[in-house]
């Protein structure tokens, strides 16, 4: 890793870090920061001075004020960059960038990244992420939430699945927060792991606590909810519109891929816990209950699940047809 390298994936952080925090980040600035990241050598020096560099990255009106690179695509990929060797490296660094919601193109070069890296260097990775995830367990902030839910986001985007398995259940062994405990069974059940399904489908079914989280993450996930609407974690208040949250999840009903057939009584049982908590039938139109009735046992992945599993996503089926019948019929009495 040159200083080349180090100098342009931390401009990329520094600038992310301005817009999180919306923050002003003069060129000046930039250029103080970077010399400290890379040291006082002669060769950056000339570097960070000359126009060449200056002209990579856009500014705002007055011209001072750094509000990008000349391409989001270029900032993104050296944001990656920058990710996966704190990802090797650990510490600080790490935690810092776990407390923060990197985007969906950052995260795609991440995974890019990781699909040619070495065994030992995703090893490594792994091992950083479940240290990070151990400590932030042990705070209930909402950072320390933040970062453990980063943390298993990371760990099961490893492209080591059976690796990033191990260490999942490392992490759920010692966990005491229940939005951290059913975070990692959702990230273990989309790896295929079917007793976390089962785990998972019995804490939102029997706990009221786990039902309104499990609503409220899906509503912010799917934006019904702008973050912090509904706290940190999320709860579900019974009233926010959830049409986004619906059209997301019969998205992923009707999606045949492994990931989504594997959550598929998961995303059942919570649209008939948006459904019940609303008491009315909002979003849910005719056409929409036709799509979910129709793509719930469809497909070739679902019908190589285990009997039993499928058994279970019928029965939510079921479950959420004859709450869709009763609501109607307190409608129009």
């Amino acid at each position: 890793m040159t200083w080349v390298s180090i100098l342009w994936e931390s401009a990329s952080w520094s600038i992310f870090l301005a817009r999180e925090k919306a923050i002003d980040l003069t060129f000046i600035d930039l250029q103080k920061e970077l010399t400290l990241s890379v040291g006082d050598g002669n060769d950056a020096k000339l570097l960070l001075s000359s126009s060449a560099f200056k002209g990579l990255f856009r500014f705002s009106h007055r011209e001072s004020i750094v509000t990008g690179m000349i391409h989001d695509q270029f900032m993104e990929y050296l944001l990656a960059r920058w990710f996966v060797r704190n990802c090797t490296g650990g510490g600080q660094n790490l935690r810092t960038i776990l407390s923060k919601q990197i985007n969906v193109d950052a995260n795609r070069f991440i995974k890019s990244a990781w699909s040619t890296s070495p065994e030992v260097i995703l090893k490594q990775t792994l091992k950083n992420l479940e240290k990070i995830g151990r400590w932030a367990d042990k705070g209930d902030s909402p950072s320390a939430l933040m970062v453990h839910a980063n943390c298993v986001y990371y760990i099961s985007r490893v492209p080591m699945v059976e690796d990033a398995k191990v260490t999942l259940r490392h992490l759920l062994s010692g966990v005491k927060h229940l939005y951290c405990r059913n975070g990692i069974l959702f990230a273990l059940l989309r790896l295929g792991d079917l007793a976390a399904e089962q785990q998972l489908y019995e804490s939102l079914s029997t706990s009221e606590e786990a039902d309104k989280l499990n609503r409220g993450l899906h509503l912010e996930y799917f934006k019904d909810a702008a973050s912090g609407d509904l706290g940190t974690p999320p709860i579900d208040n019974n009233e926010t519109d959830w049409e986004r949250c619906l059209l997301g999840l019969i998205e992923h009903v009707e999606d045949n891929s492994d990931r989504f057939a594997l959550s598929r009584r998961i995303d059942l049982f919570t649209i008939r816990s948006l459904l019940k908590s609303r008491g009315k039938l909002g979003p849910l139109t005719p056409e929409r209950i036709k799509r979910i009735r129709t793509a719930a046992l469809a497909g070739d992945n679902m019908q190589r699940m285990p009997h039993n599993f499928r058994e279970g996503v019928s029965s939510e089926l079921i479950e959420f047809l004859r709450m869709v019948r009763n609501i109607r019929k307190l409608q129009n009495n």
